[in-house]
């Protein structure tokens, strides 16, 4: 605490009211509460600062007591604030945030809407960190969802805000430019009551469905890695960030593999390096380390061993027995279990699955019942009539290309195909659409759309066959098989041992069907 004008206020709120005494006798526009807000001054507090300062512009401040005492502020003069006025593109950079792993992190402000976000920059030419930067960069573009953190630009630093950066940003710098967090990180979220806890894990896992739906691994599932937007009203309003190791699911965008993650929350399928098993229930499992962590207050298993005996844990070794710190439904623990199984076919399947499990152990009056039962498909996608978020004004131009563009006018096709897939759900038995038009028309888009919302609900999977009038390499079934296992550049015998325990992990027990499927390759 420090004392200006007989009251003792903390040393963020002595800073504000200096800038904005300097904004007012210099006549400078300045949205002053978002910078209250970054300094965490309520808006109350910003109000009556501002009183102040109109009151008596020519007063000069003197201070007693901490880091500045007897400083005098005259007015009119420059102070020296930890606040700078870097531009780039409709965003004006206030400070420095943090040093990330692939380059400083700053806090910023839309200068139309006065919000808050944050722009992390790459300070490195090594080429796993330049990876992960793309990778993670093309993977928000590939998000529309509450849950996800958002992306609102990219582009790379100009020679005039390395000079308005006081030397702390180097010209050609890339950059992009997300949501700010104001709530920080999940590790900083504490809950007393059960609810508390179930719902910011259904928050997850309605993220982690959208993620998955769109073809990516998070991979690096952590406290750290989700972040909170904190709603006025102090409600949690969790976001999934930190792509930089995603990877695609069924032969998409292969990612940094050779790069494992936080070895606390890695699957044991990562731990072997058994990167043909990657599925969506991976994600899950490190889910369940985080669930773990945030009931008990500690992981799973000891993250102060030596890495090669934490992946032996993570492989082989029995959970140890589930003490939560507060009281938690008794269902709970069995739901846990299910996402920490040892091999990804014993785990819930998707996220969807997981979600529903959590939402019906409520429900469940037997200690250590959970709900195996299939997500059901309802009458409507999950997508209709919800609006798509205003992009804001002046940005998104960095990221042409990379975002996918919304389907619009074919709200008759829409409902076509999810009838048909409603029916072939509910019916049992297949059903074969086809979709005609030209080249160009959107048949593709709309296959894509009825696959990402099948996915996202947990009642379907996209394979995706190619019929080529000259019968390609890529031609057929058995090339359909081989990219969805990820059997490419394996001999024969290894192939077909590996698909077979693919289709074990997907419920396929049958011996009949999955040798029928693997003479396809």
């Amino acid at each position: 605490m420090v004392q200006m004008l007989g009251h003792d206020l903390p040393v963020a709120t002595i800073k504000l009211i200096l800038r904005a005494h300097e904004a007012l006798v210099t006549g400078e526009t300045w949205p002053l509460r978002v910078l209250a807000r970054s300094m965490h001054v309520d808006d109350q507090e910003t109000s009556e600062i501002l009183r102040l300062m109109r009151r008596d512009l020519n007063a000069p401040v003197v201070f007693q007591g901490g880091d500045t005492q007897g400083y005098r502020y005259q007015p009119g003069k420059p102070f020296d604030l930890p606040f700078y006025r870097v531009q780039i593109g409709p965003f004006l950079l206030l400070k420095p945030l943090t040093q990330g792993s692939s380059g400083p992190v700053w806090m910023g402000v839309h200068e139309v809407t006065e919000r808050l976000i944050v722009a992390k920059f790459l300070d490195t030419q090594e080429s796993r960190r330049v990876m992960q930067f793309n990778a993670e960069v093309r993977a928000l573009c590939r998000f529309e969802h509450a849950h996800v953190l958002r992306v609102h630009d990219r582009g790379q630093l100009d020679a005039m805000a390395e000079a308005t950066s006081g030397g702390q940003l180097r010209a050609g710098m890339p950059w992009v430019v997300t949501d700010y967090c104001e709530g920080g990180h999940l590790r900083n979220r504490e809950w007393s009551k059960w609810h508390t806890l179930r719902d910011q894990l259904l928050q997850i896992l309605d993220g982690l469905a959208h993620v998955h739906s769109r073809g990516v691994l998070h991979r690096d599932l952590k406290p750290e890695n989700v972040l909170d937007m904190a709603t006025e009203e102090g409600q949690t309003d969790l976001r999934l960030s930190d792509f930089g190791l995603a990877t695609g699911l069924g032969g998409g965008d292969s990612g940094p593999l050779n790069t494992l993650g936080s070895p606390g929350y890695l699957p044991p399928e990562v731990c072997a390096q058994r990167f043909d098993k990657l599925c969506a229930a991976s994600d899950l499992y490190s889910l369940g380390c985080m669930a773990w962590e945030m009931a008990t207050g500690q992981l799973p298993f000891d993250v102060d061993q030596p890495v090669a005996d934490l992946f032996e844990d993570h492989q082989n070794r029995q959970l140890p027995p589930f003490r939560p710190q507060r009281k938690l439904h008794s269902g709970f623990g069995s739901w846990l279990q299910m996402l920490l199984h040892k091999e990804p076919r014993d785990r819930f399947r998707s996220a969807a699955e997981a979600r529903l499990a959590l939402l019906e152990v409520d429900r469940t009056r037997r200690a250590g019942a959970v709900n195996h039962g299939r997500p059901v498909i309802p009458h409507a996608p999950a997508d209709k009539d919800k609006p798509s978020p205003i992009p804001l004004a002046g940005a998104g131009l960095g990221l042409y290309g990379l975002r996918e563009m919304p389907l619009v006018g074919r709200s008759k096709a829409q409902q076509a195909l999810w009838y048909a897939l409603y029916q072939t759900s509910t019916g049992g038995r297949p059903r074969v659409v086809c979709l005609e038009g030209g080249a160009g028309t959107g048949k593709g888009r709309l296959v894509h759309w009825l696959a990402e919302q099948a996915s996202y609900l947990g009642v379907g999977q996209l394979l995706r066959i190619q019929h080529d009038a000259q019968k390609g390499p890529q031609h057929g079934l058995g090339p359909m098989l081989s990219r969805t296992f990820g059997l490419g550049g394996l001999a024969p015998e290894e192939a077909a041992a590996r698909m077979d325990e693919s289709l074990l992990n997907l419920g396929i027990i049958h011996p009949e069907y999955r040798r029928g499927l693997v003479n396809l390759i």
